[in-house]
């Protein structure tokens, strides 16, 4: 059964601070002046109550080197502040971040996969003697040319799909240049350190990752970028879609004729 707890309050810097807790999820959601941080209960050392009136989320520090970061609130009720410590200390050591333990299929084995079929469904057509409007093999290849936009926008969109369902926010730090690209540097909850890539200069960079497979982050997509990338993705998806129905259809018209 999930557990939700919620505590608003004034934060350190006078602004109103809403924090919430849902069992089973995993995360911390921290709301410090519309600024919205997502903090895996892994992460976290201890959740304390001062005074009655304040709390405090301590969590490990950036390469686990002290000083370590507190989150707190001020001005919250002394029942609800020890209600919602002890429902993120239920948590607490019994839930962790749990990665994939076997391996996707890689694109080459999809790949080969799919070329396996087309070549088989040209050989049964070319065998049966099948004729079609357009030679089935220069369709597919014509086709197949829809492949990499499709695939590589579609990552793209995925990526950015999974983290805002599961993406942990942390604070990239400017580490140089590399080819005229700025490289930040994160750390994830198992204190390992993950590079990423951006234009966006010096200033640190607040990123999301995923806790399943650290190396994938992003800073978010910009409007400009969210819908210029629809357009390759329609056209690759228009034309990979049209080879499959042809292939289809060729294998359907030899099937049934002849």
């Amino acid at each position: 059964m999930s557990e939700e707890a919620t505590l608003s309050g004034r934060g350190a810097r006078g602004g109103a601070v809403r924090a919430e807790y849902r069992s089973g999820v995993g995360h911390l959601h921290w709301e410090d002046d519309g600024t919205r941080l997502r903090t895996p209960v892994a992460t976290v050392e201890e959740v304390r109550v001062l005074g009655g009136s304040r709390l405090e989320i301590v969590v490990e520090p950036h390469l686990r080197r002290p000083p370590s970061l507190v989150y707190a609130v001020d001005e919250v009720s002394p029942d609800a502040a020890e209600a919602f410590a002890e429902a993120v200390r239920r948590d607490m050591g019994r839930r962790g971040v749990h990665r994939w333990r076997g391996r996707a299929p890689g694109w080459a084995l999809v790949a080969a996969a799919v070329l396996a079929v087309l070549v088989a469904v040209d050989v049964t057509v070319a065998v049966r003697g099948t004729e079609l409007p357009a030679p089935l093999p220069w369709a597919q290849v014509f086709g197949s040319l829809g492949a990499p936009p499709l695939v590589a926008v579609g990552i793209v969109y995925w990526d950015e799909w999974v983290l805002s369902r599961r993406g942990v926010t942390a604070v990239a730090v400017f580490a140089g240049y590399t080819h005229q690209t700025a490289l930040y540097e994160y750390t994830d909850h198992e204190g390992a350190v993950h590079q990423y890539r951006s234009q966006r200069g010096r200033d640190p960079v607040l990123l999301r990752y995923d806790p399943r497979r650290p190396s994938r982050a992003s800073a978010g997509m910009r409007p400009v970028e969210r819908y210029g990338l629809l357009v390759p993705l329609l056209v690759g998806a228009g034309m990979v879609g049209a080879m499959l129905v042809y292939t289809g259809y060729g294998l359907f018209v030899s099937l049934t004729t002849g």
